[in-house]
């Protein structure tokens, strides 16, 4: 099934922008920064792609979208969002780093933009930094104890060289004498260096245990993340000539903007670190923890849209607003806290559930200019997301559209949303 996508060349620039960015990117993190920024980026959505996935797709940005490309069966496309103030300014600014760039192209449609949003699960925003702080050791690393008992053994061992020289001379007595000494010098040696790893070990682990409880803490959170997206569309054949085809006086291809959309999102969600009750009820050594992951979202929409590129076509007006929830159902690796895509970013491979419901109307008095004659629309989808890894991730929909045109007309349509999401890397 998936063979059927074919990038075209929009969609093959897209690409080659997102190896460009991805480096551009990976280069200008700041190293001062790098021990309370990595991972730089955490999963804040249990979905694979768009939660409002049939008329509102193209129109809301996310953070999952930083450097990702979407191939859809539905309409054959490819979108990428870049944000190019994300590493690039030394300190994070709240809403400016997070702003994105975009382009997509779908149904020989051409989209261009520019996005921000405030999210409150950065791990570079004040938050992050207090929570950083606040997690912060009471003692100091045992960095001068370690660097001690490993000088304190290389000069203990250095008691073995001239001892060994000796050997060869000595009697069978001292000989014997001589291979003790040498056996209690390496014993103290190795006993020190054991020491100085028991320290390291115990340094490291209490340092992980403090990364974990900080991106822990950064999710754990109901603060919304709240976008904000302007883009524009293009036709599939630019304007600005003369041809005058059909002969009506008027320019066939006179405009080039297709379309203008402004759009607000807000994501809602609830993710809890939870210990799981054992079945007998008897309290266990080691407690298993689970995450409970929700989120509900809203977006309003306004768009302007052509349907004609002849000269003299005005703008359709268009308000469109959707409500989506759901959640992660089923974690697919029991063992995912080991993981490097958990490390880097908290993923969850997992299967979430979810619905959604959107609408659009055109709200011109000329109903002549709504698009394709329609005068409301309206999208219920429930779908399911598989998430197998960063770089495999699915979704299965069943949206059911009920249109109605300006000349009264009902249709319904019950069709099918299958997405591949490809991500093809983002800084770490």
């Amino acid at each position: 099934m998936w063979s059927s996508v074919a990038l075209n060349r929009y969609q093959l620039i897209c690409a080659l922008l997102l190896v460009f960015c991805t480096a551009m990117e990976a280069s200008a993190q700041d190293p001062a920064t790098a021990s309370a920024s990595s991972p730089a980026r955490v999963e804040t959505s249990p979905f694979a792609d768009n939660d409002f996935p049939t008329l509102l797709r193209d129109l809301k940005i996310q953070p999952t979208d930083l450097l990702e490309v979407s191939l859809s069966v539905e309409d054959r496309g490819a979108k990428l969002t870049y944000a190019p103030f994300l590493y690039g300014l030394v300190n994070y600014v709240p809403v400016v780093s997070e702003t994105r760039l975009i382009i997509s192209q779908s149904n020989g449609v051409t989209t261009m933009g520019a996005g921000v949003l405030y999210d409150p699960a950065s791990p570079r925003s004040r938050r992050g930094t207090e929570l950083w702080l606040k997690g912060a050791p009471t003692e100091l690393a045992p960095l001068p104890y370690v660097l001690g008992l490993r000088s304190r053994a290389e000069d203990i061992s250095k008691g073995i060289t001239p001892l060994m020289n000796e050997f060869d001379g000595a009697s069978d007595e001292r000989r014997k004498a001589i291979l003790e000494e040498v056996a209690a010098i390496r014993a103290r040696a190795n006993a020190m260096l054991a020491e100085a790893d028991r320290a390291v070990a115990t340094d490291s682990r209490a340092e992980a245990a403090r990364i974990t409880k900080f991106y822990e803490g950064l999710l754990q959170t109901s603060i919304p993340v709240l976008s904000a997206s302007f883009t524009t569309s293009l036709f599939a054949i630019l304007g600005g000539t003369g041809v005058d085809a059909n002969g009506n006086g008027l320019a066939d291809t006179e405009h080039k903007v297709k379309g203008r959309a402004l759009a607000f999102a807000a994501d809602f969600p609830y993710r809890r670190r939870l210990q799981r009750r054992p079945a007998d009820g008897k309290p266990t050594v080691q407690p298993e923890m689970f995450w409970r992951w929700l989120q509900f979202s809203a977006a309003v929409t306004t768009e302007w849209q052509r349907g004609s590129q002849e000269e003299g076509t005005q703008f359709g007006r268009i308000i469109g607003f959707g409500f989506t929830g759901g959640g992660m159902v089923k974690v697919l690796n029991s063992n995912y806290e080991s993981t490097a895509d958990y490390k880097q970013s908290f993923f969850i491979p997992s299967i979430s559930v979810g619905g959604s419901f959107e609408r659009r109307e055109c709200v011109s008095e000329n109903e002549a200019l709504c698009p394709d004659s329609i005068e409301h629309q309206t999208a219920i989808t429930p779908f399911v997301d598989i998430r197998v890894s960063k770089t495999a991730q699915f979704r299965f929909g069943v949206p059911l559209k009920l249109t109605r045109k300006v000349a009264g007309d009902k249709l319904s349509d019950l069709g099918v949303v299958a997405v591949y999401a490809l991500q093809l890397g983002a800084p770490k």
